[in-house]
């Protein structure tokens, strides 16, 4: 499979649906930096060959695709208001995979 995307994507929450989605983009040949709040999560990232993230921040700040998959409406708001928001810029694509009513999203 040949892929256009030359730089890393971001990858925030390596849960149960955003861990393998991680995976995927890894064995497509497509660079993962990531970040869960989980321990675990993010040593499965580093084991699949991704690279970890000191915090959500500093994905926000290094990648131009930054995925998120959080388990919570909260969870998605304190994260876009407190890191992305202020951090993102023009031409950043926010995708977001997760539990996340749409109105929330927008």
């Amino acid at each position: 499979m040949t892929t256009s995307i030359s730089s890393p994507v971001g990858f925030i929450g390596l849960g149960a649906m955003g861990g393998p989605m991680a995976a995927n983009l890894l064995r497509a040949g497509i660079g993962v930096l990531g970040y869960d709040l989980v321990p675990e999560r993010r040593q499965a990232l580093a084991a699949a060959g991704g690279t970890l993230a000191p915090d959500v921040a500093a994905i926000v700040a290094a990648v131009d695709i930054v995925c998120t998959s959080l388990p919570t409406n909260e969870a998605w708001v304190a994260f876009a208001e407190g890191v992305l928001l202020p951090q993102a810029r023009p031409g950043q694509v926010i995708i977001d995979f997760g539990t996340v009513i749409p109105a929330e999203t927008r």
